[in-house]
């Protein structure tokens, strides 16, 4: 018993001496590397406004990139009132300045109706510089 017990364990590690032996090279196995990163994130814009500077009075137009404008407005940051924003809208700038055109999703707060809601949270999507000379 013991000759088919050392036969066996010769037998064994002769199979694993040919499998080691006939493995490739380490040169010839290839790195794995991980898939390029592009430089610079792609940038998903919201909306877009053209021009985006100019004398006064600037006139600009906004226009909108998203599919669905729910709860979504527009801020022009020169103190005018919001506007929600699922078509082009124009903006007259009156006095020269730097403004920050701000697109705002609401989430949450108290449903009033008439799509009016009291207390919600405002998160900036995009924001646009307008310069105005």
């Amino acid at each position: 018993m013991p000759y088919i017990k050392y036969g066996l364990l010769a037998a064994v590690l002769l199979v694993v001496t040919i499998l080691v032996l006939s493995t490739p090279a380490k040169e010839s196995i290839q790195e794995w590397r991980p898939a390029a990163v592009p430089e610079k994130p792609v940038v998903n814009e919201s909306f877009s406004a053209s021009p985006m500077s100019g004398v006064a009075p600037l006139t600009v137009t906004f226009r909108p990139a998203l599919k669905n404008t729910d709860r979504i407005s527009l801020n022009f940051g020169d103190g005018s009132p919001r506007i929600s924003f699922d078509a082009d809208v124009s903006h007259s700038y009156i006095s020269p300045g730097v403004y920050n055109a701000r697109l705002d999703q609401a989430s949450g707060g108290i449903y009033l109706g008439e799509d009016r809601y009291f207390d919600p949270q405002v998160t900036t999507l995009q924001t646009i510089t307008i310069t105005v000379y």
